[in-house]
């Protein structure tokens, strides 16, 4: 037999000190298991909060709007309902891709807690409100912190593998 070379003997014992090291550490979780239950919970809590406040808007434009503060259908209630909707998504259309980066940085369950503030404080603003401009801006706040859904898709993407991903994402 031939003798070993200095250098195959030093790779050989650094690769067993290697494997030792790795002996005694925990394994990184591999993505198919972690649970994708809290980014699910986060997700549907949030859209639920909102489709609890949301059927009340068109009453609450209306009164807003109407001279005598009653609930009547009218043409500026609905323009108000439009508009105060429309600034809504408009903010969260801009504000949704620098949220992914920031996400990407500090994580996703912060910016999970920022989307649950945000939300209460705006839903909280909309429903004092006595004056279109705080209702108006009250929605743009709300949509400024809608980053929820991508935060919650992008977690759910880290804890999965590809040929799972689509089956993981579709309960949200």
């Amino acid at each position: 037999s031939r003798p070993m070379s200095s250098s195959r003997a030093t790779a050989l014992l650094q690769g067993e000190e290697k494997e030792a090291a790795d002996a005694g550490a925990p394994a990184e979780p591999e993505p198919e298991q972690l649970s994708i239950a809290w980014p699910t919970f986060a997700c549907w809590a949030y859209f639920a909060s909102a489709a609890l406040c949301t059927p009340a808007m068109p009453s609450f434009c209306n009164a807003l709007t109407s001279g005598d503060g009653s609930a009547r259908v009218s043409g500026a209630g609905v323009d108000l309902k439009g508009t105060f909707e429309s600034v809504d998504q408009l903010v969260t259309f801009f504000s949704d891709p620098i949220w992914g980066a920031v996400s990407d940085r500090v994580g996703r369950k912060p910016l999970q807690v920022l989307a649950c503030a945000g939300i209460a404080v705006g839903w909280t603003t909309v429903s004092l409100s006595s004056s279109v401009a705080v209702l108006v801006a009250g929605r743009a706040l709300d949509g400024f912190t809608s980053c929820m859904l991508p935060i919650c898709q992008a977690a759910v993407q880290d804890r999965s593998t590809p040929e799972t991903l689509s089956v993981r994402l579709g309960p949200l």
